[in-house]
């Protein structure tokens, strides 16, 4: 008896002209760090059977997914994918396909028209096995369940998927950029980048609910604790030979672009523009503000390669999002301080003995002024506070 964990869901990307959008997602499907949530969508006439009835019956599909980019031999960026009644045996061999990540499927909410969405939790790189990819895609010629016909299929190859999951995720992903950075691939002379998973705790994207809805949070969510540097690693890789494609497209350097949103995040110590090298990682360094208020606060920072001259991207273009929350013992101590310093201004005032009434109130100042240095991180605000604080208990 066959279960969805003999079976995985393959899932198809074109990047036809003229969706830009679509050729936005490969780049970033390859680029995104893992844990973080991309959505596909995709009509009811691409799906096979069997993905429509599992697409349809959520609860018992399969959870893992591979991703794979196919294009035919000789396509650019602005032609059109073959017509979806072309017949897979025409097309099959004159196909360019690529592996591009194994992810986990997270949410298949109920269809929107004649649209079905896909949320996808991305994890680790493929590895670029032509053979066992072949053993995969091969079965499904018969049925027809390939590109350009069937965009969402379900396969039950798990012993040729399990050779896609083996080696470095480092290596696999360069390999996965090699094919893709030189022809036949349409995204030859494009530039290639992706981020490093944080180092905080708490980038996986969380699924709310509102209304009885599911809403799954798309993009890298990165977690930091306010008022800290913290590092966002980018790394780049171009392989041998693809800068002369790069250039003869007319990119002549690999360029980051890096943009905040608003004053809560800002970027220390290097320019907006960063250029990008052969291979490397470069850090981003993200300053958290400090917020006076407990609730966290989420700011973007954007990561951008640039558009070509016909709308076309030249490299990923990453919306990132900065959850900035203040850490637990920050937050209980911003509920006790306060507490504290009441507790001991009352009893400073009711004192009967001066000295008493001194050190009492010495230690509600104590307590006024640690509460107020952690919610405003203005430590030079701190001492007048506390004098202030004395002059009106004992004046």
């Amino acid at each position: 008896m066959t279960t969805n964990s003999d079976r995985f869901w393959l899932i198809f990307d074109l990047a036809p002209y003229p969706h830009i959008n679509f050729y936005e997602d490969v780049h970033n499907i390859v680029a995104f760090p893992r844990n973080a949530i991309i959505r596909y969508e995709y009509r009811q006439k691409y799906l096979s059977d069997l993905a429509l009835h599992y697409s349809q019956n959520s609860a018992s599909a399969p959870q893992t997914v591979l991703t794979v980019f196919a294009q035919l031999r000789g396509h650019t960026r602005l032609d059109e994918a073959p017509r979806s009644n072309t017949p897979v045996d025409s097309t099959f061999s004159q196909t360019f396909w690529v592996p591009t990540r194994l992810c986990e499927m997270v949410s298949i909410p109920q269809k929107a028209g004649e649209y079905f969405s896909y949320f996808m939790r991305v994890k680790s790189y493929p590895k670029v096995n032509q053979k066992a990819l072949m053993e995969i895609l091969i079965p499904l010629v018969n049925s027809q369940d390939l590109p350009f016909r069937k965009l969402v299929v379900v396969s039950e190859q798990i012993h040729a998927l399990e050779q896609l999951t083996c080696g470095d995720d480092e290596q696999n992903w360069q390999q996965i950029v090699t094919k893709l950075a030189h022809p036949p691939s349409k995204f030859a002379g494009d530039v290639f980048w992706r981020l490093e998973s944080p180092s905080y705790v708490g980038n996986t994207n969380r699924t709310k609910s509102r209304s009885g809805q599911s809403e799954v949070e798309e993009g890298p969510v990165y977690r930091i604790p306010e008022g800290v540097l913290e590092p966002i690693t980018v790394s780049s890789y171009e392989p041998s030979g693809a800068a002369k494609h790069r250039i003869k497209s007319g990119v002549p350097e690999a360029l980051l672009h890096i943009s905040t949103s608003d004053k809560n995040i800002s970027i220390e110590g290097i320019p907006n523009t960063l250029p990008l090298e052969q291979y490397g990682k470069k850090p981003i360094p993200v300053r958290t503000a400090i917020r006076n208020e407990l609730r966290p606060i989420t700011s973007t920072l954007i990561l951008d390669t640039g558009k070509r001259s016909d709308g076309y991207p030249i490299g990923p273009s990453i919306v990132v999002r900065i959850e900035i929350f203040k850490p637990l013992w920050k937050r209980l101590a911003l509920i006790i301080l306060p507490v504290l310093a009441i507790i001991f201004t009352l009893l400073a005032s009711s004192a009967a003995e001066l000295v008493a009434s001194v050190c009492l109130g010495i230690l509600a100042a104590v307590f006024a002024m640690l509460f107020l240095a952690l919610l405003t991180g203005k430590h030079n605000a701190i001492f007048p506070f506390s004098v202030l604080f004395l002059f009106v208990l004992f004046g």
